[in-house]
């Protein structure tokens, strides 16, 4: 939400600015929503114009404000995908479920081990998680097949939980049209030692 109020506030602002600077203020002026007797109450009776030109002002920049954050919701809610494009590539990033989507190369993170145990203890695959859902989606996977015919090669080193063997971060495991992505993260692994010991 605050996103939302920042950057409809960004766009508002770069409007209303081009608003002000082309428009004229005798434009402002000719809506009188604030009457000379009004003002009289407040010993203002002589600046009648000057005070409805702020407050148009004012009322315009929220009614600006107002149809940006409107718009800005309403590309939010009808995006579904966003493509970056390069030299030899183009990478689409769609948005939804990433389970359901077909016809593409979906790259599924798992940790330095390819654990495949999903659970609610520590050391376990969050259910929550993208692996977690892709290994419940996948219950007949065979990552020892996977990483065998995909030749890759553990590690000297054991990890550091559990003594499991793991993998050089960044290797992908190929299933089918999914990758799977060994991604490694030095801090994790560090912190678990702490706790371990």
């Amino acid at each position: 939400m605050i996103d939302l109020l920042k950057k409809s506030a960004t766009c508002a602002f770069a409007i209303i600015s081009a608003v002000f600077t082309f428009v004229p203020e005798a434009i402002f002026g000719k809506v009188i929503l604030i009457s000379e007797d009004v003002l009289k109450q407040f010993t203002l009776e002589g600046y009648t114009l000057e005070i409805n030109i702020i407050v148009n002002r004012i009322l315009t920049f929220v009614i600006v404000w107002f149809i940006a954050a409107f718009g800005y919701k309403a590309y939010l809610l009808l995006r579904n995908k966003v493509s970056i494009k390069g030299n030899n590539y183009k990478i689409t990033v769609e948005y939804g479920d990433l389970l359901k989507i077909k016809n593409c190369k979906r790259v599924i993170n798992f940790d330095e081990c390819f654990s495949t145990h999903v659970g609610t203890a520590p050391a376990d695959i969050k259910s929550t998680s993208i692996c977690g859902q892709y290994l419940t989606a996948n219950p007949n996977l065979n990552i020892q097949s996977l990483l065998s015919n995909s030749q890759l090669k553990p590690l000297k080193t054991k990890s550091k939980y559990q003594s499991k063997e793991r993998y050089e971060s960044g290797r992908i495991v190929p299933n089918g049209d999914d990758l799977l992505l060994e991604k490694n993260f030095p801090s994790i692994q560090n912190n678990l030692t702490k706790h371990i010991v």
